[in-house]
């Protein structure tokens, strides 16, 4: 079985060392790097070459800078793995046996995507998060999909990051699931439209994936601004609508998935001033989709439903 990993690089010369050596050490060789270089103009993109020189498995593509959406559609064009997944630049596996795990499971399950969890890297303070508890791999997959994804959601579990998954690269062409280029969020789109499509998934309850906060790389260490807030409208908007002609436990399962994006869309559009004209517009845009809360098996979606109606009112007492 071969694994396609491809990692979007951007100006991560201190730590994308870490990142391509935490794959290259894996037990598990049959693997492809691939490595797509945004145009940095720090020495990332040599030290991809340096790489490639070494060792065979690593291939590098330099294209016109375009952003992190971008970078991954360059690197799902030229796949060749039966199984795909993706590393941002300045995160990493702690495990070296992290692949032949995964390898494991997909050569019994056969899958058409694998989910696993992460555990965030705190840059500033050298410290990591708390690993949340894993679900059971064997209770998993006895369940329909549509079940086993709602004990995910409701455990906290189906993560929107891409990079806590493994899909099958045949329901990946065969459905372009492809990355949004030029907004924010694409993760969130990515997701979203995965879930419509699988018909069966596995579960990996080792924790190997380490995201590095306090960069200043990532998108959550980035302020939201009102382009940010307009382009997850955006996402919702279109996974709302299209969740319309799935069948009814699917459908379900994709508004229990937008409810919590939807709750952030919230706090986001909160943040800005309220009283600017802009914001208004939005909000008016956006409220016909709060029925979203009402599908609240993530137990983070219950606690935003009052804040909505405070922030319905708050609105109404401005204008």
């Amino acid at each position: 079985m071969l694994f396609s990993i491809i990692v979007p690089v951007y100006n991560s010369e201190k730590y994308l060392a870490q990142c391509i050596e935490s794959v290259l050490c894996q037990t598990y060789t049959n693997f492809e790097l691939i490595l797509i270089d945004d145009e940095s103009t720090d020495s990332s993109y040599e030290l991809c070459q340096s790489y490639s020189v070494k060792d065979p498995r690593v291939r590098v593509v330099r294209k016109k800078n375009g952003g992190t959406s971008s970078a991954r559609n360059a690197g799902l064009d030229i796949v060749t793995g039966q199984y795909t997944t993706f590393i941002d630049n300045d995160d990493y596996w702690h495990d070296p046996d992290a692949l032949a795990l995964l390898a494991t499971q997909l050569e019994e399950s056969q899958a058409d995507a694998l989910f696993y969890n992460s555990v965030s890297y705190y840059q500033n303070t050298d410290s990591f998060s708390h690993v949340k508890e894993p679900l059971s791999r064997n209770q998993l997959l006895s369940l329909s999909t549509e079940d086993a994804l709602k004990e995910l959601i409701q455990h906290q579990l189906l993560y929107r990051a891409v990079w806590t998954k493994v899909v099958k690269t045949s329901l990946i062409k065969e459905h372009h699931i492809y990355f949004p280029e030029g907004m924010r969020n694409e993760d969130t789109d990515w997701t979203a439209t995965l879930l419509q499509h699988i018909s069966s998934l596995d579960y990996c309850e080792k924790t190997f994936y380490v995201y590095r906060k306090g960069t200043g790389n990532a998108q959550t260490d980035t302020a939201p601004n009102f382009k940010i807030i307009t382009d997850l409208a955006k996402i919702l908007k279109k996974h709302t609508d299209t969740a319309q002609s799935l069948p009814q436990k699917r459908r379900e399962v994709l508004y229990h998935y937008l409810a919590y994006p939807y709750a952030v869309w919230m706090a986001q559009i909160r943040s800005c001033s309220l009283r600017h004209p802009a914001v208004k517009k939005e909000f008016s845009a956006m409220k016909k989709y709060s029925f979203l809360l009402k599908y609240n098996w993530d137990p983070s979606v219950r606690l935003v439903s009052c804040a909505y109606r405070l922030l319905v009112l708050e609105l109404h007492l401005i204008y």
